[in-house]
C-alpha cells in the first residue's frame, strides 16, 4: 500500500478590523494562534532535512510488531512542494512514492504539507479541544474531503479524503508542539480501514531564521485484512536549500 498526503493552498482569513469585540474570546485567541503559526510557516525558506524511516508490521495472527526495514531519504520543502530524493542523489524530482518503495506504506505530508493546510491555506474548521493539557492549548480541526487537501493512492486508485484531529500549542509562546490527525472514513478502494499521523515540532535555525520544524512523526495504517503498518520517522540535519541545488518537476525527456 502507498499512502500519500498532498496539499493545495487557499487564501487565509482573519477577523476584520473593528469586528473583534463581537467575537467570542476563544475565536480571538484562535486568530492570534493561527496568525503566529502562519507567520512561522509562511516565512520558512526552502530547506532540506535527512529523513529516517523505520517501518514495522503486525499481522492479525502475530503477537507482536516486526520491523520490516529502515529507509533513508533527503526530504525538502521547495516552493511549497514536499519532495523526496535518495541521499546523495544531487537532485529532487516530483515523483510518485511507488518509485521509492515497491511494498509497504510510505507517506508524505508530515514534513511540510500538514501545517501548511492548517495555518497558511487555512482549510480547517477549528474549535477548542476539551480539556487541554497543563501549559498546552489544544485545538480540534476538521478538513473535509471536498477541499482535496489530502489524497490516498493504492494500486493506482487515487482518492481525496477528509481528516480530523488536534493540534497542540504552548500556552505562552503559541509555538506548535504537536499535530495529531486521522483520516475520516477511508474508502475501501484504497485498501485501508484507518490511518493516523502524529508529528512533533520544535524550533530550529534555517539560514538566518529560527523557525518551527518537524522533529519526528509516526504514521499508522490499518489495512482491511487487519494488518497494522507503522512508520516511525526522524528528521535531522536540516539546512537551507540553496538556489544552486537542482529540482526537477515532471517526467524527464526521453
Amino acid at each position: 500500500m502507498k499512502w500519500l498526503a498532498i496539499a493545495a493552498l487557499a487564501a487565509v482569513s482573519f477577523p476584520v478590523s473593528g469586528q473583534e469585540d463581537a467575537l467570542p474570546d476563544w475565536v480571538l485567541r484562535l486568530s492570534r494562534v493561527k496568525h503566529h503559526l502562519r507567520d512561522n510557516f509562511d516565512r520558512i525558506p526552502n530547506y532540506v532535512c535527512r529523513e529516517n524511516v523505520d517501518r514495522y508490521q503486525k499481522a492479525p495472527s502475530q503477537a507482536g510488531t516486526v520491523k520490516i526495514d529502515s529507509l533513508e531519504f533527503d526530504v525538502a520543502e521547495v516552493d511549497r512542494k514536499e519532495l523526496l530524493a535518495h541521499p546523495g542523489a544531487g537532485a529532487f524530482e516530483d515523483r510518485e512514492l511507488s518509485s521509492y518503495v515497491s511494498t509497504g506504506v510510505l507517506g508524505t505530508g508530515s514534513f511540510a504539507s500538514l501545517p501548511m493546510n492548517l495555518f497558511v491555506a487555512d482549510r480547517a474548521r477549528v474549535a477548542p479541544h476539551q480539556p487541554s493539557a497543563r501549559n498546552r492549548e489544544g485545538w480540534d480541526f476538521d478538513i473535509p474531503a471536498f477541499l482535496h487537501a489530502y489524497e490516498i493512492t493504492h494500486n493506482k486508485v487515487r482518492m481525496s479524503v477528509g481528516v480530523r484531529g488536534t493540534f497542540w500549542v504552548d500556552g505562552e509562546s503559541m509555538d506548535l508542539i504537536r499535530i495529531d490527525e486521522q483520516i475520516v472514513e477511508p474508502p475501501h478502494e484504497v485498501g485501508m480501514s484507518a490511518s493516523s499521523t502524529s508529528v512533533e515540532y520544535a524550533r530550529m535555525t534555517i539560514g538566518s531564521s529560527t523557525v518551527l520544524l518537524p522533529q519526528s512523526a509516526e504514521l499508522t495504517v490499518l489495512q482491511l485484512d487487519g494488518t497494522e503498518m507503522r512508520n516511525r520517522i526522524k528528521f535531522s540535519d536540516c539546512r537551507e536549500y540553496r538556489a544552486e541545488s537542482t529540482v526537477s518537476f515532471g517526467n524527464p525527456k526521453q
